[in-house]
């Protein structure tokens, strides 16, 4: 599900980035510049949305941004969540598959003490274009 919510953006005196969203409880994070902002923003959003979907709460309503005022060393700017992603890759329990390779690479890989699940796993994600 996908809901935007209004964060605000104040430049703190260190240079860092503070970041508030106004309509929901507990949901601030902070980052190291604008760009960090904006990453941090929307994995708190993400958590906190998805906290409430758990906790059976209703999401509160977004305020409009011409609603809030920026801070003087700041802006308001709108944050896009979205708690099936982020669901999705919280359900990272295991699931065992059956696979096949030849027995002569089978041999090298453990002699080498390679970690199979892991290799599939990143070469699933490299496949999928998915990025952690």
């Amino acid at each position: 599900m996908q809901k935007a919510y209004p964060a605000i953006f104040e430049r703190e005196a260190n240079g860092l980035f503070a970041i508030d969203f106004p309509d929901i409880p507990q949901c601030y994070t902070s980052g190291e510049s604008e760009a960090d902002g904006f990453i941090m923003a929307v994995d708190i959003l993400n958590i906190r949305l998805y906290e409430l979907e758990m906790n059976g709460e209703p999401l509160p309503k977004p305020s409009l941004v011409e609603n809030i005022a920026p801070p003087q060393c700041g802006f308001v700017t709108m944050i896009l969540g979205d708690t099936d992603v982020y669901r999705r890759r919280k359900k990272s329990r295991s699931v065992k598959k059956t696979l096949s390779v030849p027995e002569w690479l089978n041999e090298q890989g453990e002699a080498a003490g390679l970690n199979f699940s892991r290799i599939l796993q990143d070469g699933i994600k490299r496949e999928l274009h998915i990025a952690e």
